[in-house]
């Protein structure tokens, strides 16, 4: 396991708004990945506070991990189950 994952795994807190957090990517098997690519899962349909709130984890992240690029993909819940996403990448929940 990463050391990017324990981290993220102690800063559940800046997830907040959001409904589900998944690590995918290089920085799930290295601990020195080209970037860090999280997914972030939401219920609201309101855009921009969902970008409103991506900018605050990123924010919060950039802090934590000052070596590396951050890479956030957003998802609905219903966007995450059409496009089975998950089927389709290795990755590790940070939180549910």
């Amino acid at each position: 396991m990463s050391q990017i994952l324990d981290v993220l795994l102690d800063s559940q807190d800046c997830f907040g708004f959001f409904d589900q957090v998944f690590l995918f990517g290089s920085a799930l098997y290295t601990d020195t990945p080209d970037d860090i690519d999280i997914l972030l899962v939401y219920t609201t349909m309101n855009l921009g506070q969902v970008n409103i709130e991506k900018a605050r984890v990123a924010r919060a992240l950039a802090c934590k991990f000052p070596d590396y690029a951050m890479d956030f993909t957003t998802l609905s819940k219903s966007e995450l189950q059409e496009s089975n996403f998950l089927m389709k990448v290795r990755h590790r929940k940070i939180r549910d």
